[in-house]
């Protein structure tokens, strides 16, 4: 079931569609300290063109398209805050989960992208 989820989703990110009503049923927003737990030290990726590693020390490592960038990330109250690079300034986002897919929300109601969070790959 999660292989199949994570085509769909890796699929809908890929043409530009949204995730069906039945899939979006099942997210839960997450509290501080079950965005640790779930988070750090994993990767999250669409599992085709980007993926982000949220190393415990607060570095972010993201890859998009073959590019790598080193930002940092932070979880201030119940949200986790991110800057692909460390010059710029964090981005506050609510954290859902359903299973191991995972939705970054700005706001309630936003578009929102889904990925997959993982066990981190060194390759």
């Amino acid at each position: 079931m999660v292989g199949k989820m994570r085509l769909l989703v890796s699929a809908a990110l890929t043409i530009g569609i949204s995730v069906p009503a039945c899939a979006e049923e099942n997210f839960k927003i997450l509290k501080g300290k079950q965005i640790r737990a779930r988070v750090v030290g994993k990767d999250i990726s669409d599992d085709i063109h980007w993926s982000e590693y949220y190393r415990k020390d607060g570095v972010l490592i993201s890859v998009d398209m073959g590019t790598q960038r080193t930002g940092i990330w932070k979880i201030q109250g119940d949200k986790l805050c991110k800057s692909k690079t460390k010059s710029n300034p964090l981005t506050c986002y609510e954290v859902w989960m359903s299973g191991d897919n995972i939705s970054l929300r700005l706001n309630e109601g936003d578009t929102h992208f889904i990925g997959v969070v993982e066990k981190h790959s060194t390759n």
